[in-house]
């Protein structure tokens, strides 16, 4: 690894980049009817719950400190109504994306809106691209090599790893419209 390729000079020492989990939002919300058929404000305050689930102690929990998030507070970094809220979080919870315990709410399945951006090595993507020559696994039809992605087959998002046999050559389009999806 080289300065330039997401590694840095520290202490004269090169090192990797930190890890960071990041959401899958961008992807899963388009395809997403349950979340497409809501109004603007429940779109976003779907965004804030999972920036607050990211953020908590406990992933994936609506904590605020360490405490259950209230709803005034969830309301107040929505920048929404309390009634708004309320109305939300109960439809989300009936089409199942929250889960309510009690006091207790996580975001269901918040495993499959992290990922990692560790990218793939190079080395890893040319083998990819060399077995499947530049044929988008998804559609099957050929890919120019400024428009290739290397996708996951089993999302990782959904444990897929990095494997070749777990990689596929794809169009930027079709892989952004499959998504987490396998």
């Amino acid at each position: 690894m080289q300065p330039g390729q997401g590694a840095a000079l520290r202490k004269g020492k090169l090192v990797a980049p930190p890890r960071r989990p990041w959401f899958r939002f961008y992807v899963e919300a388009i395809h997403d009817r349950k979340l497409r058929r809501r109004s603007p404000s429940d779109r976003w305050l779907w965004i804030v719950l999972l920036a607050v689930a990211r953020e908590s102690s406990s992933p994936g929990v609506l904590l605020i400190g360490n405490k259950a998030a209230a709803i005034e507070d969830l309301a107040d970094l929505a920048a929404l109504k309390v009634r708004e809220v309320k109305a939300g979080m109960d439809y989300f919870i009936a089409e199942g994306m929250l889960e309510s315990d009690g006091p207790r709410i996580a975001v269901t399945d918040y495993q499959q809106y992290v990922g990692d951006v560790s990218p793939l090595s190079a080395g890893v993507r040319r083998l990819v691209i060399d077995r499947d020559g530049y044929v988008c696994g998804l559609c099957g039809e050929t890919v120019e090599p400024n428009d290739v992605h290397v996708d996951h087959i089993q999302p990782r998002a959904r444990g897929g790893t990095d494997d070749t046999w777990n990689l596929q050559v794809a169009h930027s389009l079709c892989n952004m419209r499959k998504g987490a999806r396998t």
